[in-house]
């Protein structure tokens, strides 16, 4: 609901709203509309773009994962996920 709601105060239409949401409705994305129209103005800006520093920083971990050996990069692909036996909420650990 926060997605949607950003959507709307930054400008997304109705229409844009229900394609986007998946809504059957105008009705349900119009409450978004209004509930945007509300909060407007009382925070910063919804979905900014991505600081400089931090695009940096993916392109630095892009080139070093390029420069890793094909073995080890083929190691890292092919990693298990073991659940084992517990309660509600099994354990689970990295192999």
């Amino acid at each position: 609901h926060t997605a949607i709601t950003h959507w709307a105060v930054s400008g997304m239409t109705g229409l844009q709203l229900l394609a986007a949401a998946g809504h059957t409705s105008l009705e349900q994305s119009a409450s978004y509309l209004g509930k945007g129209e509300a909060v407007r103005g009382s925070f910063g800006e919804p979905h900014p773009p991505l600081p400089a520093s931090l695009l940096q920083a993916a392109e630095g971990f892009a080139r070093f994962r390029q420069n890793l050996k094909p073995a080890h990069r083929i190691s890292q692909a092919f990693r298990y996920v073991t659940v084992g036996a517990g309660g509600f909420e099994p354990t689970t650990s990295t192999v």
